[in-house]
This record gives C-alpha cells, structure tokens and sequence, in this order.
C-alpha cells in the first residue's frame, strides 16, 4: 500500500540531502575574495534557505510537542527568517550593532502586527459579506 506521509517525508528528506550537496560544492569552489557579487548574493540565498528550514522545523517541531495549532504558522516562520537573516548578514558584514538589533527587533514586531490586524479584518470582511 502506498501512503502518502512515507512519500513526502522521503521527498523533504531528499530535498534537504540535495541543498546541503549543493551548498557544499557552492561554498568549496568558490572564493569570497575574488569572486563577484553575484556569487556572494547567491551564498546568501543558501544561508538563507537553511535558516527558514531550521526555524520551520523547530516552529512545527513545538507546535507538535505542545500540540499547538499555529494558524498563523507561515507568519511566524516568514519573520523569523526575515529577523535571523538580517541578523546574520550584518553580523558576517561587521556592522551589527546593539541599535540594529533593537531597531530590527522594534520594526519585525510593527510589521508584523500589521500584517496580523490586516490579516484579521481580512477575516471580518469576508465574515460581513
């Protein structure tokens, strides 16, 4: 009997094998001191996918564990990635400093607030109607 859960836990798995791969050919054949721009955006990409992999593991992982529903999981995952990215990318540029992380801190919370209220009166205007 085929099931499907088998099936797409093999295919994440496969997923995640074929980026790490990837990243390790990328990153041993390159050299960050002569290599163009393009290549050092595309190194950043690659950090930046294993990051929301990990923060969507651990986020799914504890909602698990709790047994948390999360309807607004993608959200969480989207400004955690976004929050940790910059994070790391001003950190291996040496310019973070403690007002970038309060001012990245203060802004993820504004935004994503917002997105929250206007998601929510989404819902209420699709209620009314």
């Amino acid at each position: 009997m085929f099931e499907v859960k088998k099936y797409i836990k093999k295919y994440r798995l496969i997923k995640f094998l074929l980026l790490v791969i990837s990243e390790i050919i990328f990153f041993s054949t390159i050299n960050p001191y002569s290599s163009q721009t393009i290549v050092l955006v595309i190194g950043v990409a690659f950090v930046v996918v294993d990051y929301y992999l990990l923060v969507n593991y651990i986020v799914s992982y504890l909602a698990k564990i709790y047994k948390v529903i999360f309807n607004q999981k993608k959200r969480i995952v989207l400004f955690l990635t976004v929050i940790g990215s910059l994070f790391i990318i001003l950190k291996s540029l040496g310019q973070l400093s403690i007002n970038d992380v309060l001012v990245i801190i203060l802004l993820s919370i504004i935004g994503y607030s917002y997105s929250w209220y206007a998601s929510d009166q989404k819902k209420r205007i699709k209620k009314n109607f």
